[in-house]
């Protein structure tokens, strides 16, 4: 499940639209408490969240994520801006897409953060224990 965390309803919804697209489940929340909240209760294997929401900082949802979700340091995390990079040490599955960007520019940085997540993890070839839907699985795969 994509967890999109933006508190711009149309940066939501064109998100959801490109997740949409490659057949991923996803849900959609607009602040940080909803964001730690959804983590708490729900597999999580991908997060797309903006940097800044009227509600906190997307750092707060990075670091919950990195030090407190059980295989948090696992799980592939898209930071968003157009106002400033995030000011954590990104780690080898955080990048970060400065907004505007294209449907295209987002499936590449999800397809970016994939790869690397596979690198990590090379048993990801059987989609039962990778955690990662199948069909965006075969997706990313087929397109190199």
């Amino acid at each position: 499940m994509f967890l999109i965390v933006d508190d711009d309803s149309e940066i939501l919804d064109f998100i959801a639209e490109v997740i949409e697209e490659l057949g991923a489940p996803f849900k959609k929340v607009t602040n940080v408490p909803d964001a730690l909240k959804h983590l708490k209760s729900v597999k999580t294997e991908f997060v797309i969240c903006d940097l800044n929401l009227i509600s906190g900082k997307g750092e707060s949802v990075y670091n919950y994520l990195r030090k407190a979700y059980e295989g948090g340091t696992n799980i592939p995390f898209l930071f968003i801006s157009g106002e400033q990079k995030p000011n954590v040490t990104l780690d080898e599955l955080s990048a970060f897409l400065e907004k505007p960007f294209s449907g295209e520019e987002l499936k590449e940085a999800i397809k970016s953060l994939y790869k690397k997540y596979r690198a990590k993890n090379p048993k990801t070839d059987n989609t039962e224990k990778s955690g990662v839907h199948p069909s965006l699985k075969k997706m990313l795969q087929s397109r190199h």
